[in-house]
């Protein structure tokens, strides 16, 4: 598992600059103000996922009081992944789709990077959306039984990705590479919870 998400990160990070044309493609062909494209994304925003975990914790402590870690240990997976994630964005200052329609940044392109820049404009690598969200349905994933469960969970943090891509606010590379982010810190969580 460790082995696959640095190689989709590596992957991710050499795509750059040549997952506009695939960016774009599917941007276009879809409304950027769906609402329902708009609903699906907020899923993996933040204010939506921790206050989940938050609230699932509480219910556990209340139920079964032996399970309250689990909860926890998601938003810490979610918490650490993020912070891994704006650390990245801050350093590679990759522009974001939307950016390059705007006219301060004329003649910029998709692999013009910013290097440690702070303007929001320039965060687009790697997607902090499907960082969280990916962290969470991992961890979920490797605590549900049944492989139709499982796969639904990974279905909608996928649909989550492509939600950033279609309202271009990030390229396929940026959700690939938030991707194996949210997994690789999950996993190592999980593996860490056995000797816990």
């Amino acid at each position: 598992m460790y082995a696959w998400c640095a190689a989709t990160f590596v992957l991710a990070c050499a795509a750059i600059g040549f997952d506009s044309g695939v960016s774009d493609s599917v941007h276009q062909a879809m409304l950027s103000t769906d609402p329902a494209l708009q609903a699906l994304t907020f899923l993996g925003d933040g204010r939506v996922l921790v206050p989940s975990c938050l609230l699932f914790a509480l219910g556990c402590f209340f139920v079964r009081r032996s399970k309250t870690r689990l909860p926890l240990l998601a938003l810490a997976s979610i918490v650490l992944s993020s912070a891994i994630t704006q650390l990245l964005k801050m350093l590679i200052g990759r522009p974001r789709p939307y950016a390059l329609a705007d006219t301060r940044y004329t003649n910029m392109t998709s692999d013009a990077l910013q290097w440690f820049s702070v303007n929001k404009d320039f965060a687009s690598f790697p997607s902090g959306h499907t960082t969280a969200v990916f962290s969470l349905a991992w961890f979920v994933i490797t605590q549900l039984p049944g492989r139709r469960s499982r796969v639904a969970v990974f279905i909608l943090a996928c649909v989550v990705a492509f939600t950033r891509v279609a309202l271009a606010k990030h390229y396929v590379a940026d959700t690939l590479a938030g991707a194996a982010i949210g997994i690789l810190i999950s996993q190592a969580l999980v593996d860490a919870l056995i000797f816990i």
